[in-house]
C-alpha cells in the first residue's frame, strides 16, 4: 500500500471506498489512451485496494498511457473532507499534491471548454463533480476510468 495514512485508523477501512460502492466490470485496455481517473479510482490507486479492477490496476502501474487527476477531483476529496466525510492526513493539500507527483499523474485543470460541455449533458444523474468529470473527458478526449454505471450512460468514453 503505497499510502498507508489514506486508510481510516479507526476502521481500517480504505478511505476512498467510502466514494463509491459500485460493482465493478471489466473492459479491455486500450492501447495509446489517455485516462482521466474518476475521484474514487484515483484514491483507490493512491492506497492499492482491492475494489480496482485488472485494467485499472495495469494502467496505474504502467506508464504506457498518460495518465490524468483532474482539478474537480481533488476539490470533491476536500469538500468531503471539510464536511467530516472523509479522513484525510493533515495537510490533506500537500499529501494529495505529493500523491499526484509520486505516482506520475498529471494534474488537469478545468477549462471553459469542459464547462461548456454541461449543458449538452442528459440529465443522468446530478453529480456535480461526476458531471464535470465527464465534461472534461469530452472536451479533453480522455477515457475515463470509472467504475461507476452511471457515468457509462453518459456520451463520454469509459473503461474499467
Amino acid at each position: 500500500m503505497k499510502y498507508p495514512e489514506l486508510v481510516s485508523a479507526s476502521s481500517g477501512q480504505v478511505v476512498g471506498s467510502s466514494l463509491r460502492d459500485l460493482p465493478a466490470t471489466t473492459r479491455g485496455p486500450r492501447s495509446g489512451t489517455t485516462y482521466l481517473l474518476d475521484t474514487c479510482t484515483f484514491i483507490w490507486l493512491l492506497t492499492g485496494s482491492d475494489e480496482l479492477s485488472k485494467l485499472a490496476l495495469e494502467v496505474g502501474s504502467g506508464r504506457e498511457s498518460e495518465i490524468f487527476v483532474s482539478v474537480v477531483s481533488i476539490w470533491e476529496l476536500l469538500v468531503k473532507h471539510t464536511l467530516g466525510k472523509l479522513p484525510l492526513p493533515n495537510p490533506p493539500e500537500q499529501k494529495l499534491k505529493e500523491a499526484i507527483a509520486e505516482m506520475g499523474f498529471v494534474p488537469l485543470e478545468l477549462s471553459l471548454e469542459a464547462v461548456f460541455q454541461l449543458p449538452k449533458l442528459p440529465p443522468v444523474h446530478r453529480d456535480p463533480f461526476d458531471r464535470l468529470l465527464i465534461c472534461q473527458s469530452i472536451a479533453g478526449g480522455f477515457t475515463l476510468l470509472t467504475p461507476d454505471p452511471e457515468i457509462r450512460r453518459y456520451p463520454v468514453l469509459t473503461a474499467w
